[in-house]
């Protein structure tokens, strides 16, 4: 899951000077939350990385952007960080 992960994040965010190992590090920290949001052919589209308090990653695939989904993405994020206590 993590290279579908950071292939979404690299193909959306070409231009964002953040080394792959940074990326990665990121992405199999067991103490971060992943939100998915997949499409019907259950392919990944959009996710949300929570650390803490703290939305470290949010990203929505190029042709899927204004469809809600990035809100749908923050208010998950926004809800597994109140529970935890933030």
């Amino acid at each position: 899951m993590n290279t579908e992960l950071f292939v979404l994040f690299r193909r959306n965010f070409p231009f964002v000077v953040r080394e792959e190992f940074t990326v990665r590090s990121i992405l199999e920290n067991r103490e971060c939350k992943i939100i998915e949001k997949r499409n019907e052919q259950n392919r990944l589209i959009g996710a949300a990385v929570v650390h803490n308090n703290t939305v470290l990653m949010l990203y929505v695939d190029k042709e899927y952007r204004n469809r809600g989904i990035g809100s749908e993405l923050l208010s998950e994020a926004e809800h597994v960080i109140r529970e935890a206590g933030y």
